[in-house]
């Protein structure tokens, strides 16, 4: 697992909003950790994304012919 690294400013930020949007004063531990939680997660999900839109850029690559079959398998 990686670590993760929050600024300061950003986690103040976050703060703000989290009390704000829904009236919670966190402190600094379960700031770090919803934080580093919501971080994981669009991490997650920028990672879900490009795969697939790699997996969707080979499926366009084998219908456009063999001659380009190639691409399929330099993408691999």
């Amino acid at each position: 697992m990686r670590q993760i690294i929050l600024k300061k400013e950003t986690l103040e930020e976050l703060r703000e909003i989290i009390k704000e949007d829904f009236g919670k004063n966190l402190n600094d531990k379960e700031l770090f950790e919803f934080g580093s939680c919501l971080l994981s997660y669009f991490e997650l999900l920028a990672r879900i994304s490009f795969q697939n839109q790699l997996n969707n850029s080979k499926k366009k690559t084998v219908k456009m012919g063999s001659n380009l079959t190639f691409l399929k398998n330099s993408i691999k």
